[in-house]
């Protein structure tokens, strides 16, 4: 799932089975653990979509045929068609306008619905222009030109059709023939990865210093910002070895994972005194006030740790060193009860420590 963005200002579903594993309505991926979810229709508000885009691990090849596979599943309503757009920029708009006036290359049409809740596979061969460097998937159509299919099988008469979404897994896109020289797939793969704050890291990275990253569009929250060694000042005495310890500056927007500016600085010094202690470890923890759901909390303290990390890891420290975790509301260390005490509570705890 690494590296998916949102090329809209709206979100898609990103289904975490094991998570919700005790639901009986959860969506089960089709492989894994997770899969992901775009709403292809919306009666009651016209041309609402959710598209999703993701950038390859390397350029494709002009002239070179690939193969494209995935598994695809639908619920209550089934679409008879939908559409995945290979790109040579990747994109962020505003409103979704824009799209359905594209173009995409790949058309998945179908003449009868599949069976409702069973994942079934797709795959097409594609043969690259030269300049594809991502692709965007979703329903290009325009409302009066999509057909819904009603998949249960006890009719209901006038039933109207409101939200219609489509669930998305396991996907492969694989050149028929072998991969150039000159796509260093292993390297990019982590640097891309590296790009994306929205996903912990699994594997750790080879070396990107001396990648040139693509200029390209991008939502705020999926880039983190690399700050030059000019504007870095040092303040090294601040970080303590063995003792856990806060920087106040460490903030974000609210109710989300993004980094505000103000936290670069701190975050940098952080950054250089990793890079002159390569013996020492690091480990970040977030926490939050307990405004809010419980697990909504658990989940938004992981993603604010996650991003302090990435911010390490795109500005030289390897993900070795790192380890992060949330623990939501559940270790205040101020009451809850007054704004203060709740702006003291949503903090990132740093804990250095040898190997």
């Amino acid at each position: 799932p690494k590296a998916w963005r949102s090329n809209t200002l709206k979100a898609f579903l990103y289904f975490d089975y094991r998570i919700s594993a005790q639901n009986e309505t959860v969506i089960k991926p089709a492989d894994g653990s997770r899969c992901i979810s775009l709403r292809m229709f919306n009666t009651h508000r016209k041309t609402d979509r959710s598209f999703v885009q993701v950038p390859f691990l390397c350029q494709l090849e002009k002239g070179k045929k690939y193969k494209l596979q995935f598994q695809m599943m639908s619920s209550a309503y089934f679409l008879n068609s939908f559409e995945v757009l290979f790109l040579d920029t990747m994109e962020v708009v505003k409103k979704n306008d824009p799209l359905f006036e594209r173009k995409p290359q790949v058309k998945f049409e179908f003449k009868k619905p599949f069976s409702p809740n069973k994942w079934m596979t797709l795959e097409t061969v594609y043969t690259a222009k030269g300049n594809e460097v991502g692709m965007m998937l979703g329903n290009f159509k325009r409302d009066e030109a999509t057909v819904i299919t009603w998949l249960r099988k006890r009719k209901r008469k006038e039933r109207q059709v409101r939200r219609v979404y489509h669930y998305f897994d396991d996907f492969l896109l694989l050149p028929l023939d072998s991969l150039g020289e000159e796509c260093d797939l292993e390297k990019n793969k982590q640097y891309i990865y590296a790009d994306s704050v929205r996903h912990s890291i699994v594997e750790p990275p080879h070396s990107v210093q001396n990648l040139e990253p693509v200029e390209e569009t991008v939502l705020l929250d999926t880039m983190p910002v690399v700050i030059s060694q000019e504007e870095r000042i040092p303040q090294l005495e601040k970080f303590i070895e063995d003792e856990k310890f806060v920087l106040p500056d460490v903030l974000f927007e609210k109710n989300s994972d993004q980094l505000l500016p103000v936290a670069y600085r701190s975050l940098d010094e952080l950054i250089l005194f990793l890079e002159k202690n390569k013996q020492l470890q690091i480990k970040i923890t977030g926490h939050t006030d307990s405004i809010g759901k419980d697990y909504d909390n658990q989940i938004l303290s992981k993603k604010r740790a996650r991003s302090v990390a990435n911010y390490l890891i795109i500005n030289g420290v390897h993900i070795s060193r790192i380890r992060t975790q949330g623990k939501g509301e559940t270790q205040p260390i101020a009451p809850n009860d007054t704004f203060d005490g709740r702006q003291l509570n949503r903090r990132v705890e740093f804990f250095i420590y040898r190997r």
